[in-house]
This record gives C-alpha cells, sequence and structure tokens, in this order.
C-alpha cells in the first residue's frame, strides 16, 4: 500500500465527510427534504465500499471511500437536526414532519404545489438559531403603495384590505394617509370620503388639489363653511334601515340613551311609514322633524287618511301610535329622545342637513357614483358631541350608501383622528362599514394617536380584537404608551428560537459548559423599537407580503393643479319640502322664498321647533 494511497484514501474520507455534513446542513436549512434521504445513502455506501474492497482497485476504493464516508457523516448530521427539531415542539416539529423524501418530489401534485408557491414568492427556511422563516414576495397581481420614495414599504390599495395608521402627536400618520388617500384617487380613480375631526388644512389642500387634478367634484360637509354643500342623510326608500341611522347617535349615548332611543326609533318609522303613505318620502330630515313634533302628529294622520284611505293598514297602525303619543309619559319620554337629535340636527349642522330650497342636497349613493371626493370636517376640539355624533351618522349613512352603490364601484374611506370622535356607536358603524366594504368595493383606513383609545373612549376592550380581525396592513408611528406598543407587536406576531442558558462559575465571570435551551417566542417587531421612531418614520406590516418594515415615509408630492374645480352643482337631488305641508296636494308651504343659496331661514326655524 502506497503513501499515496493512504494519502488519496484519507482525502476521501475527509471530503466525504465534509461534503455529507454540508449537504445535511443544507438540506436541513434551506430544502423540504426529510433526514431519511441521508439514511438512505449509509446501506448504498456500504455495499460501494464492499464492491470496492472485492475489486482491489485503488481508484474504487478511493471513490467509495469518499461516498461511504459522505452517507455516514450526512446521515449522522442529519439525524442530530432530525431529533433537535422533533425535540423543540412547536412550528419547528411541524415543519420536520412535513419533509419529503427526494422521489416523492417529482409526482405531478407535488411540482403544482412547488410551482405555485414561487409564483406566490413564498419560501421556508431555517436560519439562526433554528428560527424557522416564512418568506413572501409581494403578490404580482396585488396592486400596492409604496410609501418610501424607492418603492419599499409596500400597502394594498384594494377593496377589503384595510388600514390602522397609528401614531403619537406630531409623528407623521396624517401625511402617511394622506400618501394612501391621493394614491387610490390619483391611480385608482375611486371615490373617497374623508372624516377630519381636527380641521387639517393639508389634508383639505390636498384633497382639493386631488379633486381638480382627476377633474372629480369635492363636496364638503362643514359647519363652519358658509358654502358648504348640503346632506340628505334620508335618500333610502327603506325607512327603518333610515330610521336607524338617524338614531345611531342617540343610542350611543349613556343613561337611558338606549330607551330614548328605542322609543324615537319607533316613533320616526310610524311617522316616516306616514310620509311614505302620503307621497312625502323619500324625505329630509327638517320635513321629518317637523312632522314628528307630537303637536303636529294629527296633522300627519289627516294626510295619510286622505292618501291611503280610512281603511289602510297605514292609517290603523298611526292609530294605534297615536295612543302611546296621548298619553303624558309617552309625550314626555319622546320629547326627551327628539331632544337628543339637537347634537345631530342642532344649531351647529342644522345649515349642512337642510336642503338648498333650489337645488336639494346630496345624498352619499349620488357622490360616490359619480367618484366625488367627500370631506367632513367635524372640528371636535371645539364641538366634540356633535362631532361623535355626525361621525356616527356619517359612518352608518356610508355603509348604507354602499350596498346602493351598482357593481364594480369602487371607493375609499379615511377616519382621520377616530379616538378623538370616538364612541361606542361610532366604533360599532365603523365595523359594520370595514364588514360591508369587504364586499361593496371599498377600503378604508382608520387613523389614531394610540389603539387605547378604542376601549378608553368606549369602555369595550373587545373593540378593538374586533376592529383588528379586518385590518390587513397598517402603519405603525412612534409610540409612546406601554400598552399601544405591546399590542401592536402582538398583532404582528411572533417567531420561535433557541434560547441558550450557560452555568457560570468564579462568581460569573466564566461558563463551565454546562448549560440549557429552549423553544421561545420573541416578537417580529420589539415593542421598544416603537418609542425609538423619528418623524416620519414608521413600521410597514402587512397580512399580504414580506415581514415589518422600518421606512421613512415619504410625503406626497401633488403637481399644480390647472383646470377649475368641478362644480358639484349636478350632483344635488330635490328633497321635496321641509315643511309638512296643508294637504296631500300642496308640495310645499309658500314661506320658503327662491333665492339661491340662502341660509333658508324657515327650514331652520322647523328644526328649533321640532327640537
Amino acid at each position: 500500500m502506497s503513501v499515496a494511497f493512504v494519502g488519496a484514501l484519507l482525502g476521501a474520507f475527509f471530503a466525504g465527510s465534509g461534503a455529507g455534513a454540508a449537504g445535511a446542513w443544507w438540506a436541513h436549512r434551506r430544502t423540504r427534504l426529510s433526514a431519511w434521504n441521508f439514511y438512505a445513502l449509509v446501506p448504498a455506501g456500504a455495499l460501494a465500499w464492499g464492491a470496492a474492497l472485492a475489486s482491489r482497485e485503488p481508484s474504487a476504493v478511493v471513490g467509495a471511500a469518499l461516498l461511504v464516508s459522505a452517507g455516514v457523516t450526512g446521515a449522522g448530521v442529519a439525524r442530530r437536526y432530525r431529533l433537535s427539531a422533533l425535540g423543540a415542539g412547536g412550528e419547528l416539529r411541524e415543519f420536520e414532519r412535513s419533509r419529503r423524501m427526494a422521489w416523492s418530489l417529482l409526482g405531478s401534485g407535488e411540482r403544482r404545489r412547488r410551482s405555485a408557491r414561487r409564483d406566490r414568492g413564498e419560501r421556508t427556511r431555517i436560519v439562526g438559531q433554528g428560527e424557522l422563516v416564512r418568506e413572501r414576495a409581494w403578490p404580482e397581481h396585488e396592486p400596492a403603495v409604496p410609501m418610501t420614495a424607492d418603492g419599499r414599504g409596500l400597502l394594498p390599495r384594494r377593496e377589503g384590505r384595510h388600514l390602522l395608521i397609528v401614531g403619537a402627536t406630531g409623528s407623521g400618520k396624517t401625511v402617511s394617509a394622506r400618501r394612501w388617500l391621493l394614491a387610490r384617487v390619483l391611480a385608482d380613480g375611486v371615490s373617497v370620503l374623508v372624516t377630519d375631526p381636527k380641521g387639517d388644512r393639508g389634508l383639505e389642500r390636498d384633497v382639493r388639489a386631488a379633486s381638480r387634478l382627476v377633474r372629480r367634484p369635492l363636496i364638503v360637509f362643514d359647519p363652519r363653511d358658509p358654502v358648504a354643500d348640503r346632506w340628505n342623510p334620508l335618500w333610502s326608500d327603506d325607512i327603518g334601515a333610515v330610521v336607524s341611522r338617524l338614531v345611531a347617535p342617540i343610542g350611543a349615548g349613556d343613561g337611558n340613551a338606549r330607551y330614548y332611543a328605542d322609543l324615537l326609533q319607533i316613533h320616526l318609522g310610524t311617522v316616516a311609514a306616514g310620509l311614505r303613505a302620503a307621497g312625502l318620502w323619500p324625505a329630509n330630515l327638517p320635513l321629518l322633524l317637523d312632522a314628528a313634533q307630537l303637536n303636529r302628529y294629527d296633522a300627519l294622520l289627516k294626510l295619510v287618511r286622505a292618501s291611503a284611505g280610512e281603511h289602510a293598514d297605514i292609517t290603523a297602525r298611526m292609530r294605534e301610535h297615536r295612543a302611546t303619543v296621548a298619553t303624558p309619559e309617552g309625550r314626555r319620554d319622546l320629547t326627551g329622545g327628539i331632544l337628543r337629535l339637537r347634537v345631530v340636527a342642532g344649531e351647529t349642522w342644522r345649515t349642512v342637513l337642510t336642503p338648498d330650497p333650489e337645488r336639494g342636497a346630496i345624498t352619499l349613493p349620488t357622490a360616490m357614483v359619480a367618484g366625488a371626493l367627500v370631506l367632513v370636517r367635524t372640528w371636535v376640539d371645539d364641538l366634540p358631541d356633535e362631532a361623535r355624533a355626525i361621525t356616527t351618522l356619517f359612518l352608518a349613512d356610508a355603509a348604507a350608501a354602499a350596498l346602493a352603490l351598482p357593481e364594480g364601484t369602487q371607493w375609499a374611506a379615511l377616519i382621520d383622528e377616530f379616538g378623538g370622535v370616538l364612541s361606542t356607536g361610532a366604533g360599532e358603524r365603523a365595523l359594520a362599514l370595514m364588514q360591508r366594504a369587504r364586499s361593496a368595493g371599498g377600503q378604508v383606513a382608520v387613523t389614531t394617536q394610540s389603539v387605547t383609545d378604542f376601549a378608553a373612549a368606549t369602555g369595550n376592550p373587545a373593540l378593538l380584537d374586533a376592529l383588528a380581525d379586518n385590518f390587513a396592513a397598517g402603519i405603525f408611528h412612534l409610540q409612546s404608551s406601554p400598552e399601544s406598543r405591546d399590542w401592536l407587536a402582538r398583532l404582528v406576531g411572533t417567531r420561535e428560537v433557541w434560547q441558550s442558558t450557560d452555568r457560570t462559575v468564579a462568581r460569573g465571570a466564566a461558563a463551565d459548559g454546562v448549560g440549557t435551551r429552549r423553544r421561545v417566542r420573541e416578537f417580529l417587531m420589539r415593542p421598544d423599537e416603537l418609542r425609538l421612531l423619528n418623524t416620519g418614520e414608521a413600521y410597514i406590516w402587512s397580512t399580504l407580503g414580506p415581514d415589518p418594515e422600518r421606512v421613512q415615509v415619504a410625503p406626497a408630492l401633488l403637481p399644480a393643479p390647472t383646470g377649475a374645480p368641478v362644480d358639484a352643482s349636478r350632483l344635488y337631488v330635490p328633497c321635496g319640502p321641509t315643511r309638512l305641508p296643508a294637504s296631500a296636494s300642496v308640495p310645499s308651504p309658500p314661506d320658503q322664498p327662491r333665492r339661491g343659496r340662502t341660509s333658508a331661514a324657515s327650514s331652520l326655524e322647523v328644526v328649533d321647533e321640532a327640537l
């Protein structure tokens, strides 16, 4: 036996061992191949070794040495990895149990599954300290909004992919919301609904500029704007749904609010049914409030008798309800319920909710079909009760309007600073709007300072979890609240890793080589990172693609609009009389002069009388 042969044999053993160990490492961490594939190499290597020895051919012996050392070492290393993964439990154990033999990967079904995973950009591998990483590229056919100038930080921009935008005051959350909103308007041409409780000038400026760039009408519902548009939430033929939306802000109050809301809903439902029987439906809010006055009930009943007949079902229903209205308790409680409508249609918002004498008012379905941009400014700092009530009513109206849209109509909604106007009713209506939007072409984005605002404002901790189930992505800016940081970290999720401990000696100066390790979970986005973000920095999270990514959000830059604002007059629809007529044949009282877009003083007096 020559020295060269011995050297070659030793080299083959070392090379085979290295190749086997490297192959086992690669198969364990980068593929779905089972360790049993390496076990099969051991008997094959043994047979090759025996055959080579029998042949007494040096080159065959060296080759067999390479094969047997690779098989034995690879099988040993693979077995160690397999037992470690099975003993780890959790997702690492499940992944190990799902591994395949090499020949099973050649089947047509497995090839289709691999092809589908490649198309989705999915890749599973083990990295670091036994960390199972499931990587996903952004879906190829999923439209996205990049939040940075270089195209990173992708957010979905299609129906049902709702967004949560969280950030402390001055952290840049409104800038992020405006970037997403303008992308939906400019790139997709959708209609948008925006609630602005603080009167953000930058948001208003962007919305106005976007409306001119895309040549779409801008509708502004603002109680402080003397030329604000008029809004009619009483547009549907379903009077039960209309009344339910109208009393939603009342039922969300404290104390006996639910009782007043239920009683008022019954009364308004009867009055609305009477107006429809008299040919006065769809109505408007001043007319409904005028007809709902207790001293006007007999006049409405007279109109119904004249239109529907004495023996009609609606006439009998109104006579039965009259017994409730006639009792002292019923009159007192109904008066209390109607008084609570002052928050919705009182001094502040009565101009917006009163139709223009000549043009009428705008309904949300009409505006959304036309692709209009609707901006609602509620001024929550100065008018907190009115802002919460109007937000609740607007969200309820938007959810109802989504059902009335033609199939294929796309729209988006931004509920800015939701924590400032949040109430139990508004939270429930926001949840209903997001659920409705999934099948009605809508995408909703909610911004708030902290996730703790939801529970603090409503007293319902479960509301936050219910809302969270509807979010497909989020933008998380600076968070000071520990509870908010922890909740967001839990929302993003965790991953399993090995955690090792070492026994120390010499008062902790050295380790003696004995220790333990266990599987623990760590956050994909560490909570403390959220308190270190600079202005404009945010974590972008999505259920659709890559892991959370820390980025610097780039403000949206709009070109200077050149065209004139698009007139919204064509969206106005007549709303009928604002007072109960004396007879069914008289369309409206003669005390409303046609003088263009005035304050409609006589109509506003009706609101005061009704309240």
